[in-house]
């Protein structure tokens, strides 16, 4: 059978506090050796360009195409603040410069693609410096810094299942970030925002048809009350029509023949100019009325 794994030894107290010292001591050496080395980038005039944090908009520009914005500042107060604390970190940090430059300049341009040119050269320079770090020191650095972060991690969970344990026990009202929701409530949740949807829609569809059906039974009212008012006015001109022309013909020729003298048949020729100046006039339809 294999051996079993040691055991691993849990320090306490003075041992405990020199182990911690130890790690101290050589993460504070690798920082200030990031930090010189920062500073010497800084102060170069062809770096000046990855110097200064970005301005809102270019901030914004960068993180819309999925990149971290980074600039040589920056770098430093991350070393200052104990966020970037090995070689492989730092020249990851310079990767993000080289791709913030890449984000924000074209290389179809010769003053930008110059620009990202230099980029790429302070990555290998910063690249070849690196390999300068002692390796033990690099690597337990790093390890010293993933036990760490590993551990809060740990403890961060702890922490979250306390709360949510504690909040239940309580009976306090959780809050959502801790939350594990249960799927079925959540499909049941869409169901039921789906049917409501599909309700107010079928609701909506119906209110415009009766609305349509309103206003087609208006319109074909209106067309009926117009139609009757045409017909009752075409009775009342089938009514004022003139007498037609035979007919005045054949009342002038009964005049003709019970008048003998010349006389009555001159009375007869004023009474037919008079005529056919009325029924000319009365063709006329704003003397229809008048001559009526």
């Amino acid at each position: 059978l294999p051996l079993a794994p040691p055991e691993e030894q849990v320090l306490q107290g003075r041992a405990l506090e020199l182990k911690l010292e130890e790690e101290e001591e050589a993460l504070r050496q690798l920082r200030m050796v990031l930090r010189n080395q920062c500073l010497k980038l800084l102060c170069e005039h062809r770096w000046r360009v990855f110097s200064e944090p970005l301005a809102e908009e270019e901030r914004k520009e960068v993180e819309d195409k999925g990149k971290r914005p980074m600039d040589l500042l920056t770098c430093l107060r991350r070393i200052d603040q104990k966020e970037l604390g090995t070689g492989k970190e730092f020249e990851q940090a310079v990767a993000d410069i080289v791709a913030t430059s890449e984000s924000l300049y074209s290389e179809i341009i010769a003053q930008e693609a110059r620009i990202i040119s230099r980029a790429h050269q302070l990555a290998d320079t910063v690249g070849l410096w690196v390999k300068t770090i002692p390796a033990e020191l690099d690597a337990k650095c790093a390890k010293i810094l993933d036990a760490r972060r590993a551990e809060a991690k740990r403890e961060e969970e702890e922490k979250r299942a306390e709360i949510r344990v504690s909040s239940r026990r309580a009976g306090e009202v959780l809050d959502d970030s801790i939350k594990h929701l249960d799927p079925e409530a959540v499909a049941r949740k869409l169901r039921q925002e789906r049917r409501l949807a599909e309700e107010q829609e079928a609701l909506e569809a119906k209110r415009l048809e009766e609305k349509e059906k309103l206003e087609r039974e208006q319109r074909e009212k209106e067309e009926a009350e117009r139609l009757a008012a045409e017909g009752q006015g075409a009775d009342q001109v089938e009514a004022l029509q003139p007498p037609s022309v035979e007919s005045l013909v054949e009342l002038q020729a009964k005049l003709e023949g019970e008048v003998k003298d010349k006389h009555s048949v001159h009375d007869l020729d004023s009474f037919h100019a008079c005529l056919r100046q009325l029924t000319w006039s009365y063709r006329r339809e704003p003397n229809r009325n008048k001559v009526c």
